[in-house]
């Protein structure tokens, strides 16, 4: 499996709103603007990508750990974001 298989089908995946917005392209046209979580998903799978591994089912397995390692952080800033509101809201 090549990179490029990988950032497709993350792209393939990825919200239908941000179309114009798409991981492949995003990632080449950062510098330029565009969407920083289809930059950050097509990086994070650049940076994790495995030329050596032996399959496909390695390098997938490899993208899923990256993503759901950025999910599991993404979802501790969302829930420091929250305790922050409940505290403010109660003062």
């Amino acid at each position: 499996m090549k990179l490029i298989d990988i950032i497709e089908m993350a792209n393939n995946a990825y919200n239908d709103s941000f179309k114009d917005n798409l991981i492949r392209k995003s990632y080449a046209l950062r510098r330029n603007g565009g969407d920083a979580l289809a930059y950050f998903i097509a990086k994070e799978l650049n940076d994790t990508f495995d030329e050596d591994a032996k399959n496909d089912i390695e390098q997938l397995t490899e993208a899923r750990r990256a993503v759901i390692f950025a999910y599991d952080n993404l979802g501790k800033v969302i829930d420091a974001f929250e305790k922050e509101l409940e505290d403010r809201l109660q003062e």
